[in-house]
């Protein structure tokens, strides 16, 4: 009795599972491994996620359209954005402003800034993307 008891409830768990997820879709033209991939991933980070570290000798301006954050020598900081899934338009600064790197990046993009004013080395890791 007890036995038969169990598999009813195995087989309604089953049953829910499917229903609960019969009408989630993938997103149109991405492939995805789980139907829930985009809604999992945006709440653990947000869609626009850029770590910028500045190992270089002085501080370094990290703009994208519309925000700009100054980055101290030997500090690390991200970039974010809640909601914006594309590769983002980074220009990286010297501290007199002066434009060094102007280019496109992805969303999930680690930029490593070394060097000095002049001589700045910079290294785009898009591994994550």
């Amino acid at each position: 009795m007890i036995r038969t008891a169990l598999k009813g409830l195995a087989l309604l768990g089953a049953l829910a599972t499917t229903a609960a997820y019969a009408d989630v879709k993938a997103p149109a033209n991405k492939y995805s491994s789980a139907p829930y991939t985009k809604t999992f991933n945006a709440a653990l980070v947000p869609p626009t996620n850029i770590a910028i570290l500045n190992f270089s000798s002085d501080t370094v301006y990290a703009v994208v359209p519309g925000f700009s954050i100054p980055l101290l020598s030997g500090n690390a900081n991200t970039i974010t954005h809640p909601t914006y899934w594309d590769d983002s338009y980074l220009t990286l600064q010297d501290p007199y402003h002066t434009p060094f790197y102007n280019r496109y990046v992805c969303h999930r993009a680690i930029v490593t800034i070394g060097g000095t004013p002049g001589y700045y080395r910079i290294d785009v890791d898009s591994r994550y993307c």
